[in-house]
């Protein structure tokens, strides 16, 4: 299901589509980066958010990253090639800047995965109308334009979000040269194939879209 704009994707520049990755997919993604971040196995931080853990080109991530650009195609209107995932667990205090994104994010998708205390947090873009704040619940997601689009978040007063970022480039756009973000392929090892797709096959990926 997705919450449409007035315009199309392309005149809009977001679009907000509901239940984009159910369960089980959802909640074994969630349960793997706790997992991680138990671990130790995430990065500390970032530019961004120096004291926020954080991955990229995490490879079941980037499993999703593929599995997702039909779509992510389908919601946008565009034919498109994927670059980069990225995820984060954004903590008590977080707060994300206004910014908008590089090159290879040209089509952007944030996905919410998990809050703790189950309350959402808002994402808030500019799409030219004005700011507007769009509440994300486990498993829904934002695409937008993330060069054109400003976009940022409040201090986070919960205690855990598990936010992951999926991005794509147009087949025949300006910015087909960051494809794979610039590298050989996309990080997706045999093992996380192999996880991901025996999870899939419990049920489909995306209730929104085929």
């Amino acid at each position: 299901m997705t919450d449409a704009p007035t315009n199309d994707f392309s005149r809009a520049k977001y679009r907000v589509v509901r239940c984009l990755v159910g369960d089980p997919v959802r909640s074994f993604l969630r349960d793997y980066v706790l997992g991680a971040l138990r671990a130790g196995k995430l990065e500390p931080g970032d530019d961004r958010l120096l004291e926020t853990p954080c991955c990229y080109a995490d490879p079941m991530m980037e499993w999703l990253l593929e599995a997702l650009v039909g779509s992510v195609a389908s919601a946008s209107g565009l034919a498109l090639l994927p670059t980069y995932s990225y995820l984060r667990v954004y903590r008590t205090g977080d707060a994300l800047v206004r910014h908008q994104d590089r090159p290879s994010c040209e089509v952007s998708v944030t996905l919410s995965l998990d809050y703790h205390p189950e309350a959402c947090w808002p994402i808030w873009i500019d799409a030219g109308a004005g700011a507007r704040s769009i509440e994300l619940h486990p498993g829904d997601a934002l695409i937008y334009k993330g060069i054109e689009v400003p976009h940022w978040r409040e201090r986070f007063e919960g205690e855990r979000a598990v936010q992951v970022f999926l991005h794509y480039v147009q087949q025949t756009g300006p910015y087909r040269d960051w494809t794979y973000d610039r590298r050989a392929g996309l990080r997706i090892s045999p093992a996380a194939r192999r996880i991901m797709e025996a999870v899939r096959g419990a049920a489909p990926l995306s209730s929104a879209f085929g």
